[in-house]
């Protein structure tokens, strides 16, 4: 019994200290990189790998965009199939849908990263109490809930449950609790978050880019503006606004899901230290865990009888 008590007491030693530094610090990977970092890379990286970028930066000429010219029917000196229309970029609009779809991606991307973290997390607690929870995992049986309920009490048997569930950390992931992490958490909505101009009910169009065939039309565009000489920061300033956006708004969802680990293991935590508190207090309920309690009790019981029964004189003999 002594084995089984150290263990709980070990256990229950580790989740209070545990339980008093949740929330001290964010989640990390499993290379001990807090996943906000991991993030922010991976929206810096995916948003770089736009084709959009691409089909700007290509059409580059003196630090202006030129469009390229359309080379239908006739004018197309090789005839035959026309040159496919590249889309490339001419107004806010046309980002509309990439940053819908990379916000939607990059939401997953979080996601997975927040359910690997807190694996990870679970899985270090319980590696710092590997033997502890080898020892408990060889004497619990999930039939001994009902037994304890015959043999005590409700209030025993319930203590047993939460031993049960509680005492390794890896299994924390099958409660409900943990399993509604990322349940009733408001989506983020692309189009409030979305930077730039776009199409509305109080406007026909976005933002048109200086290089759009609309924008050199205009009457209030003559000459060569600073604006239309340096259209490449342009586009590396638009770059930077969407990747900004939508770095910042993946953060806070993480941030949102982080808080919801902490208070779900928190109260994991509130339930089950008091637990196993009570265990180590319930020496009768310790020593039938490891298997003395049965032996213990049958031996009080018929003890009694045994001795009313050598306490009858014998016909016999009294005669």
């Amino acid at each position: 019994m002594k084995e089984l008590r150290d263990a709980i007491e070990k256990i229950y030693r580790i989740y209070n200290r545990f339980k008093d530094n949740l929330g001290k610090q964010l989640l990390q990977d499993a290379k001990e990189v807090p996943i906000s970092d991991v993030i922010k890379d991976e929206v810096i990286y995916r948003i770089r790998e736009w084709k959009q970028w691409n089909l700007l930066f290509n059409q580059v000429q003196d630090g202006r965009i030129v469009l390229p010219p359309g080379t239908e029917g006739k004018n197309n000196p090789f005839g035959g199939r026309n040159k496919p229309n590249v889309n490339i970029p001419t107004k806010s609009d046309d980002f509309s849908q990439v940053f819908e779809n990379a916000v939607k991606e990059l939401k997953n991307f979080a996601e997975d990263c927040i359910q690997k973290a807190v694996n990870h997390l679970l899985q270090n607690l319980s590696n710092q109490l590997s033997p502890e929870i080898e020892q408990l995992k060889a004497k619990l049986r999930e039939e001994m809930e009902t037994e304890i309920e015959e043999k005590f009490s409700e209030e025993q048997a319930y203590t047993f449950s939460i031993l049960y569930q509680g005492y390794n950390p890896e299994k924390w992931g099958e409660l409900e609790s943990m399993k509604e992490l990322f349940q009733e958490e408001k989506s983020i909505e692309t189009v409030t978050v979305f930077p730039l101009a776009r199409q509305d009910e109080k406007h026909e169009i976005g933002q048109i880019f200086d290089w759009a065939s609309e924008y050199s039309k205009s009457e209030y565009t003559k000459g060569d503006s600073p604006q239309t000489l340096h259209q490449v920061l342009l586009v590396q300033r638009l770059r930077d606004e969407i990747t900004a956006s939508i770095s910042l708004h993946i953060i806070e969802y993480v941030s949102q899901i982080n808080k919801k680990v902490d208070k779900a293991i928190l109260q994991i935590l509130n339930i089950l230290t008091p637990e196993l508190d009570t265990v180590l207090r319930e020496e009768a309920l310790l020593r039938y865990i490891v298997g003395e309690k049965q032996e213990i009790k049958e031996a009080d019981s018929v003890s009694p009888i045994l001795s009313q029964i050598a306490s009858i004189p014998n016909p016999e003999t009294s005669s």
